[in-house]
């Protein structure tokens, strides 16, 4: 049995390091040492609260579930913790990370800083919960429980910016096409993306909803914000099965990655794409392919499906890239950059202007070019009077630039690029 002695510099982190490292053989000890110092360290008014006043960081800790264990432990108040460590500990259901969430409340309240710690600290305990609680669900069994889900997404609407959680959630776009057939959402009243912080605890309990589905949603909502994404980690390295064609892969992040530019948060999709998805999206919409767009019948030849399947394959992944730019607010930040510029703009000059935003678009301006004539615009089109130049225009056809020193003729006037908005003999 290792010793607990703990180093009175970081008495209160060693604590639930020590809790976090033991063993299950060890851990009843480790929960009791850590619960019998934690408690008399509190303040006297805070230890004769009631349990169930208790402002736990967690709604899992306040359930009836809960009520019941510190009855049969004959908890009353907080102070009577300080003799239950071993008895929580062993008692069914009460596992390691239930028991590491209550300790860090608890050194919370004992160092006096629940309400100090400001909106950073919160973050980071959330973004340390996400993390920790995404890597148990992904590695755990193939249910997991209820209470980790809840934590899970508890934590990950509570880091989440406010314009994303006000989202249908039909609009996220999804990886998984199970998240857009799905009734689930209707069956449990969830219509935005806030509402899975109440809900997801029956969320987890509806049959069919396994550790990948639980992930798949976290995962992608996650992606959404290049901040979130940065913090908790892209998850590159795990392990993912393609569930279509049973081949697996690993996710891997592209070098260069812009994480906060739209082109960035498209890379970052791509990730979530099963390979086949992923080679679509690069060879039939051009993503980060520098050759022109091949015909259906050479990605079907080449993955072993018919064409049909290519075809429906490419309209699921531009409804969800159609999804994320309206997440992010392509369009109308384009349109609100060209009101002060003269039209048809230049698309570099509008870029200088958005360094953040539009960083990385001069790249990929075909395929996205495309996503946007289907939206209704603002199009992209090549002036191929100035060189190539590529111009925004709130017309699908955008005239020469007026400072040309020719009249062009109807044959030389610039066409947009080739979308299905544009041309039925469209490529894209």
């Amino acid at each position: 049995m290792k010793s607990f002695d703990v180093p009175r510099h970081s008495h209160l982190t060693g604590l639930i390091n020590h809790v976090r490292q033991a063993t299950d053989e060890e851990r009843p000890s480790a929960v009791g040492r850590a619960l019998g110092s934690l408690i008399p360290t509190i303040s006297e008014s805070l230890r004769a609260t009631p349990i169930e006043s208790v402002k736990w960081s967690q709604p899992f800790a306040t359930n009836d579930w809960w009520r019941n264990v510190w009855e049969r432990l004959g908890v009353a108040n907080l102070g009577d913790l300080a003799t239950v460590g071993p008895a929580l500990a062993q008692t069914r259901g009460v596992g390691r990370a239930k028991v590491l969430i209550l300790l860090q409340d608890l050194v919370d309240m004992a160092e006096g800083n629940r309400k100090k710690v400001g909106s950073a600290g919160r973050r980071a305990r959330s973004i340390e919960i996400i993390r920790t609680s995404l890597h148990a669900i992904e590695t755990g069994p193939a249910a997991p429980h209820p209470y980790l889900v809840q934590a899970l997404f508890h934590a990950l609407i509570d880091v989440m910016p406010p314009e994303l959680l006000q989202r249908d959630v039909k609009e996220i776009p999804w990886s998984h096409e199970w998240c857009y057939t799905s009734r689930i959402w209707e069956e449990l009243g969830i219509a935005v993306v806030a509402d899975l912080d109440t809900l997801a605890f029956d969320l987890s309990r509806v049959r069919g909803i396994g550790r990948g589905k639980v992930a798949t949603i976290a995962r992608d909502l996650i992606f959404l914000s290049p901040e979130l994404h940065t913090q908790v980690g892209s998850g590159d390295r795990r392990h993912r099965v393609d569930d279509r064609n049973g081949s697996s892969s690993r996710r891997t992040a592209q070098p260069g990655r812009r994480q906060g530019s739209l082109v960035g948060a498209i890379d970052r999709f791509t990730e979530l794409l099963s390979p086949r998805e992923r080679d679509i999206l690069r060879r039939r919409l051009g993503w980060r392919y520098d050759r022109k767009p091949e015909k259906l019948r050479t990605l079907a030849e080449a993955h072993g499906v018919s064409q049909e399947r290519i075809r429906q394959i490419e309209n699921q992944v531009r409804k969800r890239l159609l999804n994320l730019l309206r997440l992010r607010q392509l369009p109308e930040t384009l349109r609100e950059t060209m009101s002060s510029l003269p039209e048809p703009a230049d698309l570099a000059t509008a870029i200088a202007c958005r360094p953040a935003e539009f960083r990385g678009m001069m790249d990929v301006w075909r395929p996205l070019a495309s996503l946007l004539a289907r939206d209704g615009g603002p199009y992209l089109c090549e002036d191929r009077f100035h060189e190539g130049q590529v111009v925004v225009s709130t017309k699908p056809c955008p005239r020469r630039v007026a400072s040309a020193a020719r009249t062009p003729r109807a044959s030389d006037a610039e066409t947009p690029l080739r979308c299905p908005s544009a041309t039925t003999s469209s490529v894209f």
